[in-house]
């Protein structure tokens, strides 16, 4: 099931939340965003996992799959280098007419206490046909060049 309008209001409220609430003259707090990720999981329940009949307390790891936008075969991707490092170099840098399964983490801003816009989803590469040597790494995507489903991998 295609969930990406949830995933994308989830977006919005986070970040409008986010730099209308807690920044200060344009940065904010660690203590302000330790605060704003309680907020931050209840909007994800009440409007993702409520959407979808669910809750905190339901299992849903691995259950929401990001795929390249519909009608498009490659998905622009930066893969980490190693599958546990911070650097987003690997050599792999698009998913092209490949069969994967890649499960959503969180989205992400490379300032944590600056101006949230939500730009990249992290996603765990479960599978790549075509480069299995990042299976297991961590990909980051632009947002809008992503789709989000709810359930199996037989998506691809």
């Amino acid at each position: 099931m295609k969930i990406t309008n949830q995933f994308e209001q989830y977006k919005e409220a986070s970040r409008h939340i986010w730099n209308t609430y807690f920044l200060k003259e344009g940065k904010a707090t660690w203590e302000d965003y330790e605060i704003f990720e309680e907020i931050e999981r209840l909007l994800f329940e009440r409007i993702v996992l409520t959407s979808l009949g669910l809750n905190r307390s339901t299992p849903f790891d691995g259950r929401f799959k990001v795929t390249a936008r519909d009608g498009h075969n490659c998905l622009p991707i930066m893969v980490n280098r190693t599958s546990d490092g911070g650097y987003w170099d690997h050599l792999v840098t698009a998913l092209i007419d490949d069969n994967y399964g890649m499960d959503f983490l969180e989205y992400f801003d490379f300032d944590q206490l600056s101006i949230k816009d939500n730009r990249y989803i992290i996603a765990k590469i479960i599978f790549s046909q075509k480069h299995p040597e990042i299976n297991g790494h961590k990909a980051m995507i632009e947002s809008q060049y992503a789709d989000i489903y709810y359930g199996d991998a037989g998506l691809l």
